[in-house]
């Protein structure tokens, strides 16, 4: 089997280069597959998968560059071998269960686009929308020869967009389109008269919640691969292999000794050993993009250039959006730390009920999020927009700056409580004096003494408000281990059952080394029977 995962120099040329030799925060492209490196093994053994099982789930941690390896390497490389790609998404609309994301072979995103099996080739949408129903009809009517791939991308959204974000009368329309999804799912997996293959790519802390699909077709729970991020030893061919195998396009590089450095820095931010791809990309695409990147990484380090992007991300802002926008961001996170799809309702709602922020103003600071810091996506689906972060790696910055609004917050609180208590204490003291003067006037006296009382009934309602909002924070931090123990369980068994399928492999090579062997020998006695019988012929 010939897998080709990056195509040569013969074969790209000049104008199929992308314009800068690193994604920075955005996951690579099909059309970013001859600056992908170091991610030939997982590559191949995705590509085996494929070739041997009809249904794959290929899931690792956020950030572990699940999409990067099957746009820029898992698709070129299935392509090569004859099938037919087509990216996958699913939504909870009842008879609109699939959207088809077209592949584009264009910098822009647009036309012109890899063949589909489900979109005409002169088609000029980035994406169609069919029927679960739809989606089989048309795969059972390809021309004989087809070799139809389905990649379910961001699977995770099976659980998600069904259980989380649907409200009301959705919750039913959106449980009515999960089980035409499934349905087709399982007998697409079951049809052994199609040639087609299907590949689940998910986050790994999603697991678990797909188990209605390991359920109706046990056999997934063999046809899995785990991805993790690449070992440090990469670095060097992530950051140079650009400019070794394109020398000269990319105008300046990122020298020998500045590419050591760098290496020698990561490493030391890494306490796994493993590489956190969106800091190496974007530490990368800043020192290429700086006059002279030498002295930029002497200055500011490597922290010092993934906070420094992170922060012009929001300085770019107008000042007006800044504060809304990192609420906004604060919402796309989940509680216990992952990346979360919010509709446009949902979030601006929420938002605006919780910070007391003008909903024009949401507006405008989620459309300069999405359009000139692209730290979020947006997609339309079911009838609404629906908003995420577009990488893990903004995690633990958004959950810092959460962390410096509510402190900032608290500041403000105290000042306020401060000058309020201030307010207080000269309005009783006046009222004491008041009192002193008018001391036969006890209507007035009554009437000070219940200004008092409902102060402090205030007082005892804001402390239980305060009691609740604890109570309630501390009950989310318990539902949270709880599921992270879930999780832990379930990724145990896999391993368990990764180790099985290992040890059943170890022990098909030795009983196929034993079947070989007794096949040699028969051989030989049948060439020595033979030999006997020509003899006794004579």
């Amino acid at each position: 089997m010939t897998t080709a995962i990056t195509e040569s120099p013969a074969h790209v040329g000049a104008e199929a280069l992308p314009d800068a030799p690193y994604r920075g925060i955005e996951p690579f492209r099909y059309v970013d597959r001859p600056i992908f490196f170091a991610r030939e093994e997982e590559t191949r053994k995705l590509l085996r998968y494929v070739a041997v099982y009809r249904g794959v789930l290929f899931y690792g941690d956020s950030g572990s560059g699940k999409s990067s390896l099957v746009n820029a390497g898992f698709i070129p490389a299935i392509i090569e071998e004859g099938f037919t790609p087509d990216r996958l998404r699913v939504q909870p609309r009842p008879g609109e269960e699939i959207v088809v994301e077209r592949i584009s072979r264009s910098p822009d995103g647009g036309a012109p686009f890899l063949p589909s099996n489900f979109v005409a080739d002169d088609g000029v949408g980035t994406r169609a929308v069919l029927s679960a129903a739809a989606l089989s009809e048309r795969l059972r009517a390809l021309p004989e020869g087809r070799r139809p791939l389905l990649i379910f991308d961001q699977f995770e959204e099976f659980a998600t967009l069904f259980e989380d974000a649907p409200r009301g009368d959705a919750v039913r329309q959106a449980q009515e389109a999960q089980e035409a999804i499934l349905k087709v799912i399982v007998e697409l997996l079951r049809d052994a008269s199609l040639p087609v293959k299907l590949l689940f790519v998910f986050r790994e802390d999603y697991l678990a919640k797909l188990n209605k699909l390991v359920v109706l077709f046990p056999d997934l729970s063999d046809q899995y691969l785990r991805l993790t991020p690449p070992a440090t030893s990469a670095l060097r061919q992530i950051i140079r292999g650009s400019f070794e195998q394109y020398p000269g396009h990319f105008g300046k590089e990122l020298s020998e000794d500045l590419t050591r450095q760098l290496g020698e820095a990561i490493e030391e931010r890494s306490e796994s050993g493993k590489l956190n791809l969106s800091e190496v990309q974007i530490a990368c695409l800043e020192l290429w993009k700086s006059g002279n990147p030498e002295e930029l990484f002497q200055r500011r380090g490597v922290r010092g250039l993934l906070e420094d992007y992170l922060s012009a991300s929001l300085t770019r802002l107008p000042a007006n959006l800044r504060d809304p926008a990192v609420a906004l961001l604060d919402r796309m996170v989940t509680p216990s730390g992952t990346r979360n799809i919010v509709s446009e309702y949902d979030l601006i709602s929420q938002v605006k009920e919780d910070e007391d922020i003008p909903e024009d103003r949401l507006r405008e600071a989620l459309r300069a999020l999405v359009e000139e810091s692209r730290l979020v996506r947006r997609e339309r689906r079911y009838d609404t927009y629906f908003y995420d972060i577009v990488s893990e790696f903004l995690v633990p910055w958004i959950m810092q700056k959460k962390s410096e609004r509510l402190a900032e917050a608290e500041r403000t609180k105290k000042v306020a409580v401060f000058i309020g208590a201030a307010i207080v204490l000269l309005i009783a003291s006046g009222l004491a004096l008041g009192a002193w003067y008018v001391y036969t006037k006890r209507d007035q006296a009554a009437l000070a003494e219940d200004r008092v009382k409902q102060a402090f009934q205030g007082e005892e309602r804001a402390n239980n408000l305060r009691i609740k909002a604890e109570a309630e924070r501390i009950t989310a931090e318990l539902d949270r281990d709880a599921a992270m123990k879930q999780r832990d369980e379930a990724v145990k068994q896999m391993r368990a059952l990764d180790d099985q399928r290992s040890n059943a492999e170890r022990r098909y090579a030795e009983l196929s080394a034993s079947y070989n062997e007794l096949q040699r020998k028969k051989e030989e006695v049948r060439q020595e029977l033979s030999q006997c019988l020509r003899a006794q012929g004579k």
